[in-house]
């Protein structure tokens, strides 16, 4: 019960981190559907990356 109310958590503040930035970018500084699509692809980009050079350096396969 315990992970799940913490997979929940996570979910609802990355979801909410993800619509203020949409927010700001498009309303405040006139940002294009497009350009936006850009950034968060190089920012899913960035994250895999990191995540599976991560598991790259700490695998137990050495």
């Amino acid at each position: 019960m315990e992970v799940k109310m913490d997979i929940i958590k996570t979910v609802a503040f990355v979801s909410s981190t993800l619509i203020t930035l949409i927010l700001v970018l498009i309303f405040v500084l006139n940002w294009k559907i497009f350009d936006i699509a850009i950034l968060l692809a190089i920012g899913v980009i960035f994250i895999v990356g990191s995540i599976w050079g991560y598991k790259q350096m700490y695998s137990e396969d050495d």
